[in-house]
């Protein structure tokens, strides 16, 4: 395999810091940040308190700080608002930066990055520009993604409305069952514990260009499912998990 990488757009960073930082993001979101450290990224997200999305975002730290890539933009704005509201008494600094360059890729970790959490396929991400690689278009990057059924943020999960364990969540490292409660982990808990989940995020291959992102796929049964992001031939959808047998009859298949 040739190795390749190219520059995530959109990406945003929160710094946080001060003498409450660890147990501030602990009691929070769904991963283990003690598990975090300059080398080593953890996955994770910001919940409602119903346990549904609102925020997804890789953690690091920096000396004693914690930096949390997220979306860019209004998104990095949101997430930051969203933490100083459970920032109360917590001797906790919070520093959004709405705009910063992060670089993703395939091929052995650049020194000053870290390995992607969520899939050992794929690869790396960071700050850093590799010198050794050749530089793509983010299309491909986004192929790759796709083929291996991950969400990108906001762009496959709804803010508000998606659940963690109808878009694999548990398998790409995103929720910590042991280290104790987070925001929404009730629900998220119990989806996870009983299999409850009604739907489910799945990568798809299609004969022509994907439907749009929001557009429902169905036969003359009904709703099959809802498009997210695609590229090419392929893309993502949540599928209902008892009309998954219906794709191909309509020319769609899982990859």
């Amino acid at each position: 395999m040739n190795h390749f990488y190219c520059q995530i757009p959109n990406r945003g960073r929160i710094r946080v810091g001060g003498a409450d930082a660890t147990r501030f993001l602990q009691d929070l979101v769904t991963g283990d940040i003690e598990t975090a450290s300059e080398t080593r990224s953890v996955y994770a997200c910001l919940l409602t308190a119903q346990g549904r999305f609102l925020h997804d975002f890789f953690v690091t730290k920096q000396g004693d700080d914690y930096l949390l890539e997220c979306e860019g933009g209004t998104r990095a704005e949101d997430l930051a608002a969203r933490l100083k509201r459970y920032k109360l008494r917590s001797a906790v600094t919070l520093d959004c930066e709405p705009a910063v360059t992060i670089y993703a890729g395939t091929g052995p970790v650049p020194d000053g990055n870290y390995a992607d959490p969520r899939h050992a396929d794929l690869g790396w991400r960071g700050p850093i520009a590799p010198t050794d690689s050749t530089q793509a278009d983010f299309s491909r990057w986004d192929d790759h993604r796709i083929r291996l059924c991950i969400p990108d943020g906001s762009r496959d999960l709804v803010p508000e409305q998606s659940l963690l364990m109808e878009n694999n969540m548990d398998r790409l490292h995103g929720v910590s069952f042991t280290k104790g409660c987070f925001v929404g982990q009730e629900i998220t808990a119990r989806m996870y514990h009983r299999n409850l989940g009604k739907k489910v995020l799945m990568a798809l291959s299609f004969p022509t260009t994907p439907p749009a992102p929001g557009t429902m796929i169905t036969d003359d049964a009904g709703e099959i499912g809802e498009m997210r992001s695609s590229s090419g031939t392929v893309g993502l959808a949540v599928v209902k998990r008892d009309a998954i047998d219906r794709l191909s009859a309509i020319g769609i298949e899982p990859l």
